[in-house]
């Protein structure tokens, strides 16, 4: 996805320039799964690092998105559409 502005600005707040899809493909994902949680760019890493069980620096503030992957559920104290 292009986060580039709509017009000629750049750094909006509409859906098009804030929202951008993530989608996880492989072996374990949950197929045609709608995550629920917030995802952050910055979370990819940490659920790629959770794929290959690697360790993660605790300086990190990503988190892994386990709520794709077969065995795992959204974080439970998840509210939605607040």
């Amino acid at each position: 996805a292009d986060h580039g502005g709509i017009n000629k600005g750049h750094g909006g707040e509409s859906d098009e320039e804030i929202n951008i899809p993530v989608i996880y493909y492989g072996k374990g994902v949950k197929k045609g799964y709608k995550i629920q949680q917030p995802v952050y760019q910055y979370d990819v890493a940490a659920t790629v690092a959770f794929v290959f069980n690697l360790e993660v620096p605790y300086s990190w503030t990503s988190r892994p998105v386990k709520a794709a992957f077969k065995g795992f559920s959204e974080p439970a104290n998840l509210k939605v559409g607040l």
